[in-house]
């Protein structure tokens, strides 16, 4: 298996999604709240004679349940085929994202160096009902949209954690985070809307590898939108992570 295709179990597992269906050598994730939880990741090998026939059975499979048909495909030439397929069969490509890595060998003393000004106001601890309450709160998920999101990572046995930013008894800021083996994934940084642009993201990000060495991580991973500018430049230009490769969306 390469590279990119073990990044992508370690994303999929990540963002486990309340339903999942094995079909047709397809992974077909649907019930949650984002992109990662309502998709199809393909699992087929590359001039598959049938491949037109699989993505017609996925097709009445999801429209069976109401369901739109999204599929997340890397860039590479394994899915240049059935990229091919979707865009005859009248799949937009909707939105485009880059896997970002941080190898974290080699960083202890560059992180340790500033982790009291990074980590000063900022509190980590493993997900709890009162964390996910302030991450609702950050993310201004309605009663049902929490509901989704408490459920589907229930069924996440990868440990969780919350690295929480406060200054003045404000809440700031959260990191949300997994790990699975010696892999941290960030799966979300959010900022409360007021205090955006100061550097906080920034600030939680740094702190978030530093505490990926703690607990004896080698790898941070991190799926950015690319149209999510702010995002996009808190990654970049961190000067931690590095561009694995790009993946799309393809919308029926």
């Amino acid at each position: 298996m390469i590279k990119t295709e073990i990044y992508e179990e370690y994303l999929m597992n990540s963002y486990p999604s309340p339903f999942t269906l094995l079909d047709a050598g397809f992974i077909l994730r649907f019930g949650g709240i984002e992109k990662l939880t309502n998709c199809v990741f393909p699992l087929y090998e590359k001039n598959d004679k049938f491949l037109t026939q699989k993505i017609i059975e996925i097709e009445n499979i999801l429209e069976s349940y109401d369901l739109p048909v999204l599929y997340r495909l890397t860039s590479s030439e394994t899915y240049q085929h059935l990229d091919r397929q979707l865009i005859s069969r009248n799949y937009d490509r909707i939105s485009s994202s880059v896997m970002m890595r941080c190898l974290l060998k080699g960083r202890k003393d560059e992180l340790f160096r500033f982790a009291n000004f990074n980590e000063i106001g900022i509190y980590t601890d493993q997900m709890s009902d009162d964390l996910l309450s302030d991450y609702f709160y950050l993310k201004d998920f309605d009663h049902q949209s929490g509901n989704i999101f408490t459920s589907s990572m229930a069924t996440n046995p990868s440990e969780k954690f919350f690295l929480t930013l406060i200054e003045e008894k404000a809440l700031i800021g959260q990191a949300l985070c997994v790990k699975q083996d010696d892999v941290v994934v960030i799966l979300d940084i959010v900022v409360n809307q007021k205090r955006r642009g100061s550097g906080y993201a920034t600030r939680l990000l740094l702190s978030a590898l530093t505490y990926a060495i703690r607990i004896n991580a080698q790898i941070v991973l991190a799926d950015v939108p690319i149209k999510n500018e702010p995002a996009y430049y808190t990654f970049t230009n961190s000067n931690m992570f590095e561009p694995v490769y790009e993946a799309y969306y393809r919308k029926k």
